[in-house]
This record gives structure tokens, sequence and C-alpha cells, in this order.
């Protein structure tokens, strides 16, 4: 269970910045300043479950005049795409990440136990992560 919460904004509907305007309630309209139009890449390293969030976070940002694209795993693209929202693909297994995740618990002490097992499952797990970052790059 998470929080909840809205943002509200004004656009004079040009594609231009989201004007601040003076009003009692907290929201995006109580800054003191202009909020430019942002350009947004979201990276998401996971699961379905991980992605779907974000989906909903860009779609907001998007309705506030923002453009915004998801990065992940070629996968997700559909997922993504069909939520209106741009895709950037990036490197990287979910499945096989996932499934160390859940041979290591999650944490470094089931790393460091899975390395001395099998110390070629740390290399493929650098190699993964260098993959995912290198990717990365061309996102933004």
């Amino acid at each position: 269970g998470g929080g909840g919460g809205g943002v509200a904004a004004t656009t004079g509907g040009t594609g231009g910045p989201i004007l601040a305007s003076e009003t009692t309630t907290t929201t995006i309209n109580d800054l003191d300043f202009i909020l430019p139009r942002l350009n947004v890449c979201i990276l998401v390293v996971g699961t379905h479950g991980d992605v779907l969030p974000f989906c909903n976070l860009a779609n907001e940002l998007q309705r506030l005049n923002h453009r915004v694209r998801i990065a992940s795993h070629e996968c997700h693209r559909k997922t993504i795409a069909s939520r209106s929202v741009e895709f950037y693909p990036l490197g990287g297994d979910p499945k096989q990440l996932s499934q160390w995740m859940v041979q290591t618990g999650g944490n470094m002490a089931g790393e460091l136990r899975a390395g001395v097992h099998d110390p070629s499952v740390l290399m493929a797990k650098d190699h993964m992560v260098k993959e995912i970052c290198t990717s990365t790059w061309g996102a933004v």
C-alpha cells in the first residue's frame, strides 16, 4: 500500500512553461516560480509489476505538459507504449534478474553465499549490470 495524492497545474496550452498561481491549497500552483516544461526519463529495471506504477507517473507528468520517456527492458515495450508513453530499450534480462533475486534473497549475505558457491554467477551479474548501465546512456 502506498500513499496517494494529486498534482494540479495550469498551462497556456501552447506547450510552454507551467505557470504558478496563488492558491491556498498545496498544489503545483503554489510554486513561487515558473516550472519549465521538462524532458523526463524514468529508468525502470525489473519486472512488469515494477514498470506499471511508473507508467501512471509518466501519464500524470504528460498531463502536466512534460515530455516523458520510460527506459526499460525490451519485453516491457508494449506495456509502456500501450499507455501512450515513449519507450527506450535498456539491456539486461529481467527474468534472470528476478531469478537471481529469489536465489539470493535480495541481500548481500545471499550474494556472498552465491558467489562462494559459484563465482561465475557473480561474473554474470557484473556483466549484466554493466550492460544495463551502458544502455542507459542513450535513454536521455
